[in-house]
């Protein structure tokens, strides 16, 4: 019985101090997300540069990418390849459309997306610090060039 009440104790005092530990963690501002994600990029080579809406863009074998956040929601990243293929008509639209639906079922992580005038893909993700994105880099990149590939394939069928 002194054991087991002894052994509570541990469990309330752990518990305790975790929710502390937790409560004491600052949430990362918008700019500290953006220094993370910026010399992550920085160390791999590239040259990101912070856009007028907070936005991250760099060049990546020649398209333009973007990291956006959500400074509510340090947790979630979306790395985008925004404008990759132009809509000339409503007819290539509704092409579009069945393309990125059959590049998007066969991707596992990214996503083609279309809007009114061009077309977009997507890699959503959830990291527990905004500095394991050093660790996903390579493979959102991989993931969305692979998705663009499959909606270019698709598109190019008649």
């Amino acid at each position: 019985m002194l054991a087991r009440r002894s052994l509570l104790k541990i469990v309330f005092f752990l518990a305790i101090c975790g929710s502390t530990a937790r409560a004491q963690e600052k949430t990362p501002t918008r700019d500290d997300l953006q220094k993370v994600y910026v010399d992550c990029l920085k160390k791999e080579g590239f040259s990101p540069q912070i856009n007028e809406r907070g936005a991250i863009e760099f060049k990546y074998e020649g398209g333009m990418y973007l990291l956006a956040f959500d400074e509510k929601d340090p947790t979630f990243l979306v790395v985008m390849y925004p404008n990759f293929w132009r809509l000339d008509s409503e007819a290539e639209r509704q092409k579009a459309l069945a393309a990125a639906n059959a590049a998007s079922s066969d991707a596992k992580v990214s996503k083609v997306l279309v809007g009114d005038k061009a077309v977009f893909a997507t890699y959503e993700m959830r990291l527990k610090d905004p500095a394991d994105y050093a660790v996903f880099y390579k493979r959102s990149l991989s993931a969305i060039q692979y998705a663009v590939r499959e909606f270019a394939t698709e598109m190019k069928k008649k």
